[in-house]
């Protein structure tokens, strides 16, 4: 990943009238005249109600966006129930069709017909319709059960009833805020159109969150109602007037989980404790992993995307730590715990409940570390060691002998015992070296005083006894409970948790620390809607709206080409290379008919977002999002300043579908104002 440039961070915090903030995910729900006059000032040419009116399901602009799977954002761009997100799940679905799906990777799919569209099994579409504020009868039903989940499951059960969608309760600021979301849930999704697989990514995981970047990152999918294209209300407009520096850019889409809201107290707590172990196991599988794919390519196939998602993960985490680090963002999380605090202690109202809460939050959280720290060194190792031993404890908690012999099976056809027993030797190894003989079961004892510092023979006589080198075995169980016989099986299970919570009192000191940071979130809340500038949640995987501008840079195709490295067909690289582009063409540096392929804003960005519709002044679609930037993907812990999206420009999609692919049935179906 490049270097990343230190800026600075920007507080997460708006107000009433004229001050809110451009940075954030902010909830769709939460539009109103404030922030409406912030983004008016900013360029925006149409109400907020025409984005997202709640008292008019289907009539706003918000209402065309949808979240495919709950991985990736996307809006409708018909009425016929067409929609369009990133490219990478539409390349993950044709690489699972095995040999059938090799050519599709290297020319691209394009359904000519609906009745070529390909069904997608198991993908489900989530399509916003109505959200609910529950905050008191959360509290109402909270007080009464004395359970948040039972109490939230009881609301999503009642709206479910009332609304006949899909609803899930969402609980911010520990339940001081809480809202339900009604989905509309299509489960018949169908892949209509994607580019070659080279395209959506030529850069490969190594250029992912770079810039400049040029990239093809997009597909086509659609849902369908009882065996017919479902009718759709709200549908993206599409405008190929492009964008300029300093225009106005929105995005809607689904942001996937952040951590912004941390305390200074927990944010170091990660930072010195789960971040250093996370890198240091995770590095040690990864280097495992790619050392057998580079000997054994026949590997490739079960392992590359486990440790492509390793690498992923690492790599992110280390371009956030950098940025953090050179933001000083340790030192401006205490400072805004110091704004908190300071608040808190001028009101009468919250001085008595969250007096010293900041004090007591650095104290219970350094007096979990230890205790912490060997919970993780277990989760590492027992848990999370070897890819082979989780479907072992999913088997053992099976519903049926059946489904639990299915386990176990995939289990043996995904994995491999060579690696999966050098996994296993390492996880044996750090559990015995960095934890307390206290948390040894007996049969873990027996195994240490069996094969001492012998790593790989205990790793050898642990797996060669266990169902997953016994397929012959497997198909003979009995009993969901012969897997607890297992001898892998036991060795990771045989240190339970409920030791570590017991031991030198942790279970206590943790509750204190979980309080703290309870009555945290509460005096957070509190204290910015007292003081009128409140916080947005973290991201939950619900709709949110960013906004801010285009910063002018682009990309162009022959960049494309140039990543691609030879990998592109000889009729992509005709299409391209012909530079001509129609009425797609627009004029770049004062030449015409030129074409830009991505583009860059810097509204807010979270994982989950990959798809979402970019939007221009008056609501019309002009890209999508791609990625993050580095620092966009790099701000899971807070906002910065200069975070933004890579986006593909929607031009360049529109002649992909037309000159390259000649798609004119689907090409169609886009209106274009």
């Amino acid at each position: 990943m490049r270097k990343l440039k230190a800026i600075v961070f920007a507080i997460l915090v708006i107000l009433p009238s004229a001050a809110w903030a451009d940075e954030g995910l902010w909830l769709i729900q939460d539009l109103n005249s404030a922030l409406e006059k912030r983004m008016v000032e900013r360029g925006l040419k149409m109400s907020a109600k025409a984005i997202y009116d709640m008292d008019s399901p289907g009539a706003g602009v918000a209402d065309a966006v949808v979240s495919l799977g709950g991985r990736y954002s996307g809006a409708f761009v018909s009425d016929k129930g067409l929609f369009l997100t990133s490219g990478i799940p539409a390349a993950a679905f044709i690489g699972r069709l095995g040999d059938a799906g090799k050519d599709l990777l290297k020319d691209g799919f394009w359904a000519a017909s609906e009745q070529h569209e390909i069904p997608v099994p198991g993908e489900k579409v989530y399509s916003l319709r109505r959200v609910f504020d529950v905050t008191e009868e959360f509290k109402g039903l909270e007080s009464q059960l004395g359970d948040p989940a039972q109490a939230s499951h009881r609301l999503e059960m009642a709206y479910a009833e009332a609304t006949k969608l899909t609803c899930y309760a969402h609980i911010y600021w520990e339940g001081e805020k809480v809202y339900v979301c009604a989905y509309k849930v299509y489960d018949d999704v169908r892949l209509v159109a994607a580019p070659p697989a080279y395209a959506i990514n030529p850069e490969g995981e190594s250029g992912k969150w770079a810039w400049p970047v040029s990239r093809c990152d997009f597909s086509l999918f659609r849902v369908f109602e009882n065996g017919q294209p479902a009718k759709i209300a709200s549908s993206l407009l599409v405008s190929v007037d492009g964008y300029s520096k300093d225009s106005f850019a929105a995005v809607a889409g689904y942001p996937a989980a952040t951590r912004r809201a941390l305390s200074a107290a927990e944010y170091r707590f990660r930072n010195q404790v789960t971040r250093p172990m996370s890198a240091l196991t995770g590095g040690k599988r990864l280097s495992i992993l790619e050392k057998w794919i580079a000997e054994e390519p026949s590997l490739k196939a079960k392992y590359s995307s486990r440790a492509a998602r390793l690498k992923e993960d690492l790599s992110v985490d280390a371009a956030s730590q950098a940025l953090e680090n050179s933001l000083g963002l340790q030192d401006k999380k205490a400072a805004k715990d110091g704004q908190i605090q300071s608040k808190v202690d001028k009101d009468q109202a919250f001085r008595g409940r969250w007096y010293g809460l900041v004090d007591q939050l650095d104290k219970s959280f350094s007096q979990i570390v230890p205790g912490e720290k060997d919970k993780l060194w277990r989760e590492e190792t027992l848990v999370k060691g070897t890819f082979a031993g989780s479907y072992l404890l999913r088997a053992a908690s099976a519903a049926n002998v059946k489904e639990a012999s299915e386990i176990i099976f995939s289990a043996i056809r995904d994995t491999d015992p060579k690696v999966e027993k050098e996994l296993l030797a390492y996880a044996i190894s750090e559990f015995f070296t960095n934890l307390d003989l206290r948390y040894f079961g007996p049969y873990q004892r027996w195994i240490q005083d069996r094969f001492g510092y012998d790593w790989e023979a205990a790793a050898d006589y642990l797996w060669s006894r266990s169902l997953l080198s016994k397929p012959s075995v497997t198909s003979e169980l009995e009993s969901v409970d012969d897997v607890k016989d297992d001898s892998l099986y036991k060795f990771l299970t045989d240190s339970p948790l409920v030791i570590y919570n017991l031991s030198d009192g942790h279970d206590a000191k943790k509750d204190a620390a979980d309080a703290a940071a309870k009555e945290y979130a509460k005096a957070r809340y509190w204290a910015g809607i007292r003081t009128y500038d409140p916080d947005y949640p973290d991201g939950d995987s619900t709709l949110r709206l960013s906004f801010g501008s285009a910063d002018g840079s682009l990309t162009t195709p022959d960049m494309l080409l140039e990543r691609a490295q030879g990998k592109s067909s000889a009729a992509w690289r005709a299409a391209i290379e012909k530079d001509f582009w129609g009425r797609w063409g627009f004029k770049v540096d004062g030449k015409k008919h030129k074409m830009a392929t991505c583009f860059k804003i810097n509204t807010d960005f979270a994982g989950g977002m990959e798809g979402s519709p970019v939007l221009d002044s008056y609501g019309r679609l002009i890209g999508v999002v791609s990625g993050g930037t580095p620092e966009g993907v790099a701000a899971r812990e807070a906002y910065f300043d200069g975070a933004g999206c890579v986006c593909v420009d929607i031009r360049f999609i529109l002649w992909t579908i037309d000159r390259y692919a000649r798609h004119k049935r689907v090409l169609k179906e886009f209106v274009i104002d």
